[in-house]
């Protein structure tokens, strides 16, 4: 990707506003007048060597050797805020994926306002440190309340010709701005019931029967060149819901709807037990099977009275382990480390309380503690990535 100035336009096309920090009024303004916006990003780090230096190898080093990326779910505000989270991104990882960013929610709060600020920072930190983009995520399906990614204006248009041209256009016009520039989009996010293999009631319905086909070639007409993916949560606990996604994936190949990978979340916060040997590999592998590319996505191993740290570390091996064996191509984790967990929130312990029935607060989840240092779990992945064999 290319390199760029830290200096934009904003009334251009590709204008990368950063003011959203500041406020809705300030942005307004910028808008209307064409004003020019400085984007504000910690200086990139000296390349790292590509041999392993470290008392724990670099996790990026051994995932670029494989040929494979690893990434995590990071904040614009965190990446400007904090040199240390921008540090450790740089050098822990090879992908970002945007945590909110690019949720309509975010992006579009009203429908006279576009808030690019940051998404805009969070593409332009990754051009600028050679880090590939997942785009998380266009239409999150399965509704918690008010927490599917869309904004209450769009939730509340109950004609369905304005609740389809509100997405549509939102869909198109957020895709086209990072054309070239988000590599991976989750185009359609939790589609499936708990823990059934049923699709979930939404307000997507209004869009009409197809529509998960529909918003797939939405997204391609506005980039040709991205992968678009299909991410969903819980597959390794319950089968029906694998069962589900492989039907449907083969469904949507079948048809020539431009569908380029699946992403399994592999958050394991509903049981303290490892996933049952086998069940990431043999989904893994049915996926492949159909043509697409299959990665974990959004990747948490939380602590508690049930789950103590070496089952985190054996957990993080196996399922790392049994991804790459059947073919991943990606493993990437939710926050950048353990400070940075959305499963200590309140929301997400209200909504799930099985999490908070099973699990410590906090939770400790991730690879890097809360001063961002490795943990015993990183040198579990790092391991698998050297060792696991390719599949043939």
């Amino acid at each position: 990707m290319g390199r760029l100035g830290g200096c934009v336009n904003t009334g251009s096309a590709r204008s990368r506003l950063v003011s959203w920090v500041v406020g809705v009024s300030v942005i307004s303004m910028l808008f209307a007048t064409g004003a020019t916006a400085c984007v504000a990003l910690p200086a990139p780090a000296p390349p790292q060597p590509p041999d392993c230096t470290d008392p724990v190898c670099p996790l990026a080093a051994a995932a670029r050797g494989r040929g494979i990326r690893v990434g995590a779910a990071v904040e614009a505000d965190d990446l400007i805020s904090n040199p240390a989270v921008a540090d450790a991104v740089r050098r822990h990882f090879t992908s970002v994926t945007t945590e909110n960013a690019l949720k309509l929610s975010v992006v579009r709060p009203s429908p006279t306002l576009w808030n690019w600020g940051p998404a805009d920072t969070v593409v332009a930190f990754a051009e600028t440190n050679d880090l590939e983009v997942r785009g998380h995520t266009l239409a999150w399906v399965n509704e918690s309340g008010s927490q599917n990614g869309l904004p209450a204006w769009m939730r509340d248009l109950n004609d369905p010709s304005e609740f389809r041209t509100a997405i549509l256009d939102s869909v198109s016009a957020v895709v086209g701005r990072y054309q070239g520039r988000v590599d991976r989009w989750d185009v359609v996010n939790e589609l499936f019931e708990y823990p059934v293999g049923v699709q979930a009631p939404s307000a997507f319905d209004r869009l009409g029967p197809d529509y998960v086909a529909e918003l797939f070639e939405v997204a391609h007409a506005a980039d040709p060149g991205a992968e678009l993916w299909l991410n969903e949560v819980f597959t390794e606990v319950f089968p029906a819901k694998g069962d589900a996604l492989v039907a449907l994936v083969s469904s949507l190949r079948d048809r020539g709807v431009p569908i380029h990978g699946v992403g399994l979340q592999t958050h394991l916060t509903l049981s303290p037990a490892a996933p049952n040997p086998g069940s990431v590999s043999g989904l893994v592998a049915r996926l492949r099977a159909l043509g697409v590319e299959v990665a974990i996505t959004e990747f948490d191993v939380p602590l508690g009275p049930l789950r103590t740290e070496q089952q985190q570390v054996d957990i993080y091996r196996q399922v790392t382990a049994e991804c790459l064996s059947a073919g991943c191509t990606e493993i990437t984790v939710w926050g950048v480390g353990d400070a940075f967990t959305t499963l200590d929130t309140a929301g997400q312990r209200q909504n799930n309380p099985l999490l908070a029935a099973f699990f410590s607060l906090p939770s400790t989840p991730l690879l890097l503690d809360v001063n961002l240092r490795p943990k015993a779990a990183y040198a579990a992945v790092v391991a698998a990535l050297q060792r696991t064999p390719t599949p043939g």
